[in-house]
């Protein structure tokens, strides 16, 4: 995939393509993570790609760009959905 993706994409080795590359996967390489653990504990959770479009969807709503301090807050609010749902779940 990696041959594949760097001959499809021109800049795929600059510092652009890095940077944009990471900030596009990171959050689905955390996602799997995540999901890993409870596949290899005997589990199965198909509310992770739910849960995490329910928490962009929140952290977007409450962030500001006038507000310096709403990130901070959207993130907390993230936090304390997740454990909501975990608890749900």
């Amino acid at each position: 995939m990696l041959i594949i993706t760097a001959s499809m994409q021109g800049n795929f080795f600059s510092e652009f393509g890095f940077k944009s590359n990471i900030n596009s996967f990171v959050p689905l390489v955390l996602l799997t993570m995540g999901q890993a653990v409870v596949i290899i504990s005997g589990g199965l959770d198909l509310s992770c790609g739910s849960a995490m479009s329910l928490l962009l969807c929140i952290m977007t709503q409450i962030m500001k760009p006038d507000v310096a301090v709403s990130g901070l807050v959207a993130i907390i609010v993230a936090f304390v959905t997740t454990i909501a749902i975990g608890f749900i779940n």
